[in-house]
């Protein structure tokens, strides 16, 4: 199966025509915009930051976390993060926002994959999973 590139992630993937208004037409395109700071591309990133900051603060009113990380293609677009930071610290409660972490993944493009990678290693190799093969 050939991989596919990068696409551009959530809303932004989603806008309606930015791909037609911005000449994108991958992630690649998006970040060299910016980086070049493009207006067109920081506003549509600004509104996609919103857009996502919006719904994660929904999620950390209810989960409560210490820390949000943002990775694969998110981690790469400082403005994402920034944007994304400052409307969850907005939307939610003060005593939520306290000590809440926003910052981009590690990863980079390979943070899903390594995760699924984590999530199947730890369940096939936990205690009971092999105390179960052990007595089989």
């Amino acid at each position: 199966m050939p991989l596919r590139p990068p696409r551009l992630p959530g809303r932004i993937q989603l806008g309606a025509g930015m791909r037609d208004r911005l000449a994108l037409r991958s992630l690649d395109d998006l970040v060299a915009a910016v980086r070049d700071g493009e207006a067109a591309a920081l506003a549509e990133l600004t509104a996609a930051a919103q857009h996502l900051g919006r719904t994660l603060a929904a999620i950390v009113a209810t989960v409560n976390p210490s820390r949000l990380v943002l990775g694969g293609a998110l981690g790469r677009l400082a403005p994402m993060i920034d944007g994304v930071r400052a409307r969850v610290h907005g939307d939610v409660v003060d005593r939520v926002a306290d000590g809440l972490q926003v910052e981009a993944g590690a990863w980079g493009e390979a943070a899903a994959s390594r995760g699924l990678a984590d999530l199947v290693v730890r369940r096939a190799y936990a205690p009971e999973a092999v105390d179960a093969l052990v007595r089989a």
